[in-house]
């Protein structure tokens, strides 16, 4: 069971301070072609932004032609959010539990989660909603960190260092999403790892003291090695892509 209340806190407290931003240029550009590649999304789709933060994304999936409802479990970054994106017609934010939606059934094409599902230590009852609230056709995107690349699971894993990180984080693992979506309902599932989702500066100033965090550049230089290496990239890359069809 997800600890609400240590999420809600604990991003309540980070959109008080600034907007969550994790990928630079490059990261962002790695997302949305895997977006394209898998969503196929089209304007005037209906999507949902399922925890949203303070809506790095959401801004970005408008840019398709997309209605796009952005919820998160957090008031302050929905509040933010309603705030900075208040004059964008086809872009709204409401205070939603992902788990359990106000959305009736059928009603949705597109089900985005950036970087949400490893805040889930079990996953079932989102995928469970996520399939409840999408049309037939209606497809899912998520990306989250690979429990499988090194980097990522000795900082997190084995240093278990808990700045910017919840108590609910684990990371992700190909096979058990597969199981998961499979359960869930969801057809023609693709979850696999890949890399170059280069990260920001300003996000590595986050998480450690100067100059440890000009180690992103060291970094992001990895990534893109990782990237050019097929069987390296899709076992071992950064970011786990899930991307399911209802």
């Amino acid at each position: 069971m997800q600890n609400k209340h240590a999420e809600r806190e604990f991003f309540d407290n980070a959109s008080s301070v600034s907007p969550w931003t994790t990928f630079n240029s490059n990261g962002q550009q790695q997302i949305f072609k895997q977006f394209e590649r898998t969503v196929h999304p089209k304007a005037g789709e209906i999507a949902v932004d399922m925890g949203c933060g303070t809506g790095e994304f959401s801004i970005k999936l408008k840019e398709y032609g997309l209605t796009v409802t952005g919820i998160d479990i957090s008031k302050k970054s929905i509040d933010y959010c309603k705030e900075k994106y208040k004059d964008i017609k086809g872009l709204s934010f409401d205070v939603q539990d992902i788990e359990k939606t106000a959305w009736k059934e059928a009603r949705v094409d597109i089900i985005f989660l950036g970087g949400v599902l490893h805040h889930f230590p079990k996953r079932e009852k989102v995928f469970e909603e996520a399939y409840r609230i999408l049309k037939k056709g209606g497809r899912i995107y998520a990306f989250d960190p690979n429990y499988y690349n090194l980097i990522i699971w000795v900082y997190r894993e084995l240093l278990g260092v808990k700045t910017q990180k919840t108590e609910n984080e684990v990371l992700i693992k190909a096979e058990e999403i597969t199981k998961e979506l499979n359960a869930a309902g969801f057809e023609k599932t693709t979850v696999k790892a890949t890399a170059n989702m280069t990260f920001d500066i300003e996000y590595f100033k986050k998480l450690v003291p100067f100059p440890l965090y000009y180690g992103a550049y060291v970094y992001n230089t990895i990534e893109r090695i990782i990237q050019s290496i097929k069987p390296l990239r899709e076992k071992h890359g950064s970011f786990v892509i899930t991307c399911a069809e209802k």
